[in-house]
This record gives C-alpha cells, sequence and structure tokens, in this order.
C-alpha cells in the first residue's frame, strides 16, 4: 500500500493531503485531515477504481454513496427531462431517476359489476398490502353496457337514480339520497375492495331488460416505507362540537 504526501503552498496556505493507494480493495483513500491527522473510517473518502466515490462508506455502491446526512441546496432538471424527477427509493435508501417505486401512486379503477346487480363483493388488486395502504379517495355508479362503456355525461342514464328495495316499489317516491358503502379491506395480504348501496338498488326504467352497472373508483396507493403511523385519538364531544388536545402530526426535524 503506497501513501503519497503532497506539501502545497497556495497563498500563504499550508495543505497536507495524504492519499494511500489501496490496491487490494482497488480504490484510492483521502486518509488524513487537514491537520495531517488520521481520519476514522466514518469519516473518510474513497475513490474506487471503477469510478465509484463513498464518503463515510468503504465500499460505495453508486457512482456518489453518502453514509449519512446530504444537504442539496438546489438540482437542475437532468437533461432538461420534467419527465425523470429525482426520486427516494426508501428501500434501497438510495436517490434514482428510473426504476424507481415512487412514494405515492393515483389511479381509477372501472369495475363492470354482474347482470342486474350494482355490487362489488371482492375485488383483488393484487397490491402488497405489507408495502401499501390503499385509500378510496372518490366512487361513482353509473350506468354501463355488458362492455363497461358508460353513457356520455349528457344522456340522462348517465347517472343512476337509487331506490329503496325496503319500500316494496319501485315508484318515482322511492327515489332517495343515500351513501355508498365502499371499503378497502386486506385479505391474503393483498388489498381488496367491497362497494354497495345498502338495501338500496339503481333504478331500471325497463326491469324486462338486463342492465350493466360500472363503478368508477379513485384510489391513492401510498407505500408504507412514507407512512408515519400515529396513535389513535378519542374525543368525547358532549355539545357536538369540540377540539383536538393537540396537533396530531409531529414538528418538523431540523438535521444538519
Amino acid at each position: 500500500m503506497d501513501i503519497i504526501i503532497l506539501m502545497v503552498n497556495a497563498g500563504n496556505q499550508l495543505r497536507n493531503d495524504a492519499w494511500v493507494n489501496n490496491e487490494t480493495n482497488s480504490r484510492v483513500e483521502l486518509a488524513t485531515t487537514s491537520k495531517g491527522e488520521t481520519r476514522t473510517a466514518n469519516n473518510n473518502f474513497f475513490i474506487q477504481d471503477v469510478g465509484n466515490v463513498g464518503i463515510g462508506t468503504q465500499t460505495p455502491t453508486a457512482k456518489l454513496h453518502v453514509n449519512g446526512n446530504l444537504k442539496v441546496e438546489t438540482m437542475d432538471t437532468y437533461n432538461a427531462d420534467v419527465a425523470k424527477p429525482v426520486y427516494w427509493n426508501p428501500e434501497t435508501k438510495s436517490l434514482s431517476t428510473t426504476l424507481v417505486q415512487r412514494p405515492f401512486y393515483n389511479f381509477k379503477y372501472k369495475l363492470r359489476a354482474s347482470k342486474n346487480e350494482d355490487w362489488i363483493n371482492n375485488f383483488n388488486t393484487l397490491i402488497d398490502a405489507t408495502k401499501y395502504t390503499l385509500i378510496i379517495t372518490s366512487a361513482v355508479l353509473r350506468q354501463s353496457n355488458i362492455n363497461g362503456e358508460t353513457f356520455n355525461n349528457s344522456d340522462a342514464n348517465a347517472y343512476i337514480n337509487l331506490f329503496n328495495t325496503n319500500a316494496g316499489s319501485e315508484n318515482v317516491k322511492d327515489y332517495k339520497q343515500v351513501l355508498p358503502n365502499i371499503v378497502p379491506f386486506v385479505e391474503g395480504n393483498t388489498w381488496r375492495v367491497r362497494a354497495d348501496f345498502v338495501n338500496t338498488a339503481p333504478y331500471r326504467a325497463n326491469s324486462a331488460v338486463d342492465s350493466y352497472f360500472l363503478w368508477e373508483i379513485d384510489v391513492l396507493v401510498i407505500n408504507n416505507n412514507s407512512i408515519n403511523t400515529l396513535d389513535s385519538q378519542l374525543h368525547k364531544l358532549d355539545s357536538n362540537s369540540g377540539s383536538a388536545t393537540q396537533n396530531p402530526i409531529p414538528p418538523s426535524v431540523t438535521t444538519p
């Protein structure tokens, strides 16, 4: 192992840099501080022969591998390609522009129910519940054809009137405003969806003609590594109004 010591007088400032050629591990190491003292392993600087640079790590696995806090004041868009922002991958603990599991996903499911039915009992999204949390953000029940194609918004059948099945008739007087029961749940380690208007069914203008209905369900999927689960809070509101005792969101943490 060779040690190279450079003594340079630049502007009345004496520099003493000691680099170690570590042929065994195919790297060059900055081994001393500005005072000529030996650096500790955690504060060392390594350059591998393959071009990877490690700060605080002897075995960098990327062009720049930092074992510690990293502060970036500004960051330019790579090749002005706004479609490739930099993402933090919490699983690999690295930054990347490609092949990264992003922290959030937002998309829509279109679920056509069985013939003459308006409810979905158990739809398997195949989303791994051990890695992600699924949140339903909105849902609309619309009339469709057998292929799941919906009517135009200007069509009278685009959005559906509902009636109470417990009323014993399908008269206009039985129409009522109801809230859907839409539940995400976990079964077999994957997220499932159940959707229904309880005790209510969509109105069919012609009961002799088969009808099909389509649920349009918007979901937000969050990587569990980006979620901090907090304790639940119980508040007894005697006057139906009140306030939390404290903000449940912890304050931000400032790091150097």
